[in-house]
């Protein structure tokens, strides 16, 4: 492939990747979820603080900074805003 070409591929998926990044920035009030099994709130409050409902069933991640989820999706009500 020639090296001009491959150049501006790296550019466009560069540039493409980086409007993601941005679209999926948001920011993040509260990282709280529902388990239905056991009807427990989990809420992550701090970036490295995993916690997971009284049944051990789901869990979340992430505080302010990510939205991480332990578990079976079909058990987690999605609280955060």
């Amino acid at each position: 492939m020639d090296r001009k070409v491959l150049n501006l591929l790296i550019q466009d998926f560069s540039s493409i990747r980086t409007r993601s990044i941005l679209w999926q920035k948001k920011q993040i009030i509260r990282n709280k979820i529902h388990c239905k099994r056991c009807l427990d709130i989990v809420e992550s409050m701090l970036v490295y603080e995993c916690k997971f409902c009284n049944c051990g069933a789901v869990g979340a991640d992430g505080g302010s900074e990510y939205l991480r989820r332990i578990g079976v999706f079909d058990d987690i009500e999605e609280l955060s805003e």
